[in-house]
């Protein structure tokens, strides 16, 4: 902890700045072949790394494309604009995940090995030799100190800004018909539980089953908001059944 000394209209201000390590919130890797590769565009390099800092020392990242474009600073259109050339290069691979109620998030596989076109070093001018001889020490690295942002149940827990606050609660508002912000009383639940290990896919399925059971009763109905769903008792709703649908009997007579 460092002391800045101040002078403010005659009096002295003691300010505090904390000295914060910049790996502190994780780090990945980023292969220098990528960087180097002259078909990609700034922005799409910059994609890459922001992808690497969340995949660690393992190889997949699901950041929301919400958090991508605020992080980055561009728009949704751009995101996937430059995010094709990663694509079309196979630096990126994109799986779109589905749940039983048919919402879906991506999961972004940075594979380890993509081919390449060799070219004779001696048809290319000194600037275009191929970046595949170029030599790296990325393999002097030991992958088991790095922190990884991901294959564990914690990889994330650390960093508020990876948790998909605005997806949940914007989910919760679309199921339950509610208008819920996202507030730090709602953010500081969405983490403990996130802490405790559950991830996007287990609030997706709470939402889903508390609404199957609560949204038509009266009585429980106004029970469909953040402090009740992500409680303590999170685990206890994950492990309970959606309520069957009341199927209509077409048969019925119609009284007029």
């Amino acid at each position: 902890m460092q002391q800045k000394l101040n002078f403010v209209g005659g009096n002295m201000e003691k300010n505090s700045i904390k000295q914060e390590s910049l790996l502190s919130m994780g780090y990945g890797m980023i292969p220098k072949l990528v960087m180097k590769d002259p078909n990609l565009s700034a922005e799409a390099k910059a994609i890459y790394a922001y992808l690497c800092s969340y995949c660690g020392a393992g190889d997949t990242a699901f950041p929301s494309t919400e958090l991508m474009c605020h992080d980055l600073a561009i728009s949704e259109k751009r995101l996937q604009r430059h995010m094709k050339q990663l694509k079309e290069s196979n630096y990126v691979h994109i799986e779109r995940k589905r749940t039983v109620n048919g919402f879906s998030n991506n999961i972004y596989t940075l594979p380890k090995s993509v081919s390449v076109c060799f070219v004779p070093v001696q048809s290319l001018p000194v600037h275009g030799v191929p970046v595949q001889n170029d030599p790296t020490n990325i393999n002097s690295l030991n992958i088991n100190n790095l922190k990884s942002n991901s294959g564990n149940k914690d990889h994330m827990s650390g960093n508020p800004d990876s948790i998909p606050y605005s997806d949940i609660i914007k989910y919760l508002n679309e199921k339950a018909d509610r208008s819920f912000k996202v507030t730090n009383k709602w953010k500081d639940l969405i983490k403990a539980r996130w802490n405790e290990g559950q991830r996007y896919d287990d609030f997706i399925k709470v939402i889903e089953i508390k609404t199957s059971q609560w949204l038509d009763d009266p009585k429980m109905s106004n029970y469909l908001r953040p402090e009740t769903l992500f409680s303590n008792k999170f685990d206890s709703y994950l492990n309970e059944q959606l309520k069957p649908k009341k199927e209509s009997n077409s048969n019925s007579p119609v009284v007029f």
